[in-house]
């Protein structure tokens, strides 16, 4: 009988190692998963606004836009509706390299200068408005 109830006590201890080892395996696991997951997200910088002036001084026919660091790229070619929706001439990339053997920068912006068919300040005034929409 006591032979009996040793292997039983034995086998107890030996499921509940297993079971506690499984345990943490799998705790291991998903903690790793999470923390995958908290490294694939990004945090995007928030938008700088600025008040359109008038009386100021400045081109009608141009607007600067700087993209977030998360989106922006060495050479990067973007899609022309990520500039918003209003008409543009050309969209020229400041920021361009010729040496495609530079590496970008954590903190790396691009730059795109959008040409406005016309030389018209409110056109600028209303582009403004759609690019910070």
């Amino acid at each position: 009988m006591k032979k009996h109830e040793s292997f039983k006590k034995g086998k107890l201890i030996i499921t509940i190692m297993f079971a506690l080892i499984a345990l943490l395996a799998i705790t291991i696991f998903l903690s790793n998963i999470v923390i995958a997951k908290a490294v694939d997200v990004k945090v995007y910088e928030d938008k700088i606004y600025h008040q359109i002036d008038e009386n100021r001084d400045y081109d009608g026919d141009k607007v600067l836009v700087v993209l977030d660091k998360n989106i922006s790229g060495l050479n990067k070619i973007h899609k022309t509706e990520l500039f918003g929706d209003f008409p543009k001439s050309e969209i020229i990339d400041l920021t361009a390299s010729k040496n495609n053997s530079e590496q970008k920068k954590d903190d790396f912006r691009q730059i795109f200068e959008i040409v406005l068919p016309e030389n018209n300040k409110q056109k600028v005034k209303e582009a403004l408005i759609n690019l910070l929409n």
